[in-house]
């Protein structure tokens, strides 16, 4: 596993068998880079798992917004293939977690003066 930022990574090119973004592309500031990038590291028959909220603007860290359609033609841009798709069928429960994770953080703030992200991410 290796954590760090996709736009800037200097990885061997052709070196992975999977990569899995999950919950990421939407949150940098060159989503296209980024894709690049992972093709660029990606095996010519390795895999690529993005997951991503599709119409979602909620979280305010979001960067990009995406339709099925515009995630579509960027991801054939940088150089993939869709194979499939799957939808979660109810985008209630991630709301209502997200707000719970807020409210939590709210607390957390309030309590400590630092929220729970300063706790689990580094410096």
């Amino acid at each position: 596993m290796i954590v760090g930022n996709i736009e800037e990574a200097n990885l061997p090119e052709k070196s992975f068998d999977v990569i899995v973004a999950s919950a990421v592309i939407e949150h940098v500031n060159n989503d296209y880079g980024a894709l690049r990038n992972i093709r660029k590291f990606l095996k010519d028959d390795g895999i690529f798992i993005l997951g991503l909220p599709l119409y979602n603007d909620w979280e305010v860290s979001h960067m990009h917004i995406y339709s099925r359609k515009s995630m579509d033609r960027l991801v054939v841009a940088a150089g993939f293939s869709v194979q499939k798709y799957f939808e979660y069928p109810n985008l209630f429960i991630y709301r209502f977690i997200n707000f719970l994770n807020r409210a939590l953080n709210v607390i957390v703030f309030l309590l400590f003066k630092k929220t729970i992200y300063s706790y689990t991410l580094p410096p």
